[in-house]
Formats: structure tokens, C-alpha cells, sequence
């Protein structure tokens, strides 16, 4: 009988209920504290056990993550223009402006593509439960928000056709008002869940990445191109949520990724002639260099606009195009010592 009661409770945790029996109020606390605390390392060890953090193979995290990135890409700044576009429109009280701007669509291959990462990631390996999750609230609250703008905006121009704007069409409007706000703020949140997990995704990846371009080849070519691209990151991530002073810090290692590229090709001017595309990579980085750097004078001056931080990221995004286009076959690795 014995026997048959342990096979549901394990051995520890048997004795310890057992000895509660006969222990303290303190005694039966800490006891209680140890089990809690057991509880918690296991299911800390089943999180580390289900979720891969690149380091054994990061090209299969690198292409996993593509999907995620490529979705955020082609809506994020989209969503935001919309917003944009729909405010110079319609006060938050609900006020028809008849000069505002076109209202920009989220298009539906934009939800799809966010719609096809959320299914198409989860089989893909390794696994990413945080990054998995994220995805799907994001691809949900993308769809709800494309879907209500594109109600209101259908009423907006319907209703702005005429010379002055029909009353019913407005009244319509203040009364779908709020669902719109609403499906933009939980936008809004799944949209910052979702860069934190990317950004904190993209980390793992480009320090494993890292790591193993120097334990192969040593600090060259490839090793100083692909720290660039990775200090080129947080700059983005900063004018893109928050451009001001605060960016500074993401600039300056910019700033020296830049300086330590250029001077490791220009001491190594053989290497860097047998890498392809390498001339392009760099006048690509050279340029995303100089926005950044124009662009964070006019932050230091006076601050800076949706438009001019569109062309840093437009810039960063042909910088990722280049580095894909490397190829650092032809480049011996180092001897060993």
C-alpha cells in the first residue's frame, strides 16, 4: 500500500507532509516555503527546457525570428501613420476636420503576412513560447484595428463627398469613435510586447551570432560587419519609440561600430578585397551613418520629425538589405596558434 501511495507523491515531498504532522507552526511554514520554492525552480527549468536561446543554432533562431521581424516591418509604421492621418481628421472629441489628410489603410497582405507569422512560427523550430504569444496577440489587435478604421474611414469619405460634411455621417463617426481608440490602444500594447520580445530575440541571436564568427575566423572582416549592423539597431528601436536626447547613447556606439569598421579595412585592405559586395555594405553604412548622424544635430537643436526619423529607418532597413548580400567565402580563417 505504500508502495502504491508513493507512485502519486514523490519520496521529499511525502516525508515532508508526513512531518508536519508532528511540527511547530514556524516548522510547518518553512517547510511550506521550502516545497514553494521547489515548485518554482522546476518550472523555471521546464521554461529554460522549452525555450532555445540560439546558441546551438542560431541560423535556425535568425530564420525563425525573419518572420516576426518582417511582419513588424511592414505594419508598425504603417499603423502609426494611419493614427496619424486619422487624427488630423477627427478630434479625440470627435470634431470632423475637413482639411486633414487622406487616411492611410492597413492594407490586408499586411495583416495576412502578420497572420501567416503567428501560425507559421509556432512550427518552427526553436521554440519561443514569449515571442510565439506575442505574435499572436499582435496579428489579433492588428486585424481588429485595420478592420474598424477601415469602417470609419469608408464613412468618412462617404460622408465628405458632398460640399459640406453630412450630419448623420458625423454623428456615426462620434459613436464609433471610441471602439476605434480602443482597438488602437490595445494595438498599441501588443505592438510593445511584441518589439520588446523581437529586440530581446534579436539579442540572443546576434550575440551567438557574434560569438561564433569570432571563434571561427577571429575580429575581420565579417566580425566588424556584423557589429556594425548590431549597433546599428538600438538607434532605431530609440527614434522609433521616443526620438530625443535619450538616443544619444545608441548613436555613440554607432558612432564607434563606424570608426572600428573603417579601421580594420583600411589596415586590411587584401581581406577586405575578397569579400563580395563589401563596397556596397560599407557605402551603405557610411550613409545610414551620416542620416544618423544629421539627424541627432537636429535633436541636440531642436527636435526632429515623423519623416526624418521614416529616413534613418529606411536607411537602416538598405543596410540589412547589404549585409544579406555578403559573402565571406573566399576569406581564410586565421591559423590556429
Amino acid at each position: 500500500m505504500f508502495h502504491a501511495f508513493t507512485r502519486f507523491f514523490p519520496p521529499v515531498v511525502l516525508m515532508v507532509g508526513l512531518g508536519v504532522l508532528g511540527c511547530t507552526q514556524d516548522t510547518s511554514e518553512q517547510l511550506k516555503g521550502a516545497i514553494e520554492e521547489q515548485l518554482k525552480e522546476r518550472l523555471a527549468k521546464k521554461k529554460r527546457a522549452t525555450t532555445d536561446d540560439g546558441g546551438s543554432q542560431p541560423e535556425l533562431l535568425a530564420n525563425k525570428l525573419s518572420l516576426y521581424l518582417e511582419c513588424g516591418r511592414a505594419t508598425q509604421a504603417l499603423v502609426r501613420q494611419s493614427w496619424r492621418s486619422y487624427r488630423e481628421q477627427v478630434t479625440e472629441e470627435g470634431e470632423i476636420q475637413a482639411d486633414g489628410a487622406k487616411v492611410p489603410l492597413v492594407p490586408a497582405s499586411a495583416v495576412e503576412s502578420c497572420a501567416k507569422a503567428a501560425k507559421t512560427g509556432r512550427h518552427l523550430q526553436p521554440p519561443q513560447p514569449e515571442l510565439e504569444a506575442a505574435t499572436v496577440d499582435y496579428a489579433e489587435a492588428l486585424g481588429s484595428y485595420a478592420a474598424r478604421l477601415e469602417e470609419v474611414v469608408g464613412i468618412l469619405e462617404a460622408g465628405g463627398s458632398a460640399k459640406k460634411f453630412d450630419p448623420a455621417a458625423a454623428l456615426t463617426i462620434r459613436e464609433l469613435g471610441p471602439s476605434l481608440d480602443a482597438a488602437y490602444s490595445s494595438w498599441e500594447d501588443a505592438s510593445g510586447s511584441l518589439t520588446r520580445e523581437i529586440n530581446e530575440t534579436q539579442g540572443r541571436v546576434d550575440t551567438s551570432v557574434l560569438a561564433r564568427i569570432e571563434e571561427r575566423s577571429g575580429r575581420g572582416a565579417e566580425y566588424y560587419t556584423r557589429a556594425f549592423v548590431i549597433a546599428s539597431r538600438p538607434l532605431v528601436r530609440c527614434l522609433t519609440s521616443a526620438p530625443g536626447v535619450a538616443c544619444e547613447s545608441a548613436f555613440f556606439a554607432i558612432e564607434q561600430a563606424h570608426g572600428e569598421l573603417h579601421g580594420y579595412l583600411d589596415l586590411h585592405p587584401e581581406e577586405a578585397a575578397k569579400v563580395f559586395w563589401l563596397d556596397h555594405f560599407v557605402a551603405s553604412a557610411d550613409q545610414y551613418y551620416e542620416v544618423a548622424r544629421a539627424l541627432m544635430e537636429k535633436v541636440r537643436a531642436s527636435g526632429v520629425g515623423a519623416d526624418e526619423v521614416d529616413a534613418v529607418v529606411d536607411e537602416f532597413n538598405d543596410l540589412l538589405r547589404e549585409s544579406g548580400n555578403l559573402n565571406f567565402g573566399r576569406v581564410e580563417a586565421p591559423a590556429a596558434p
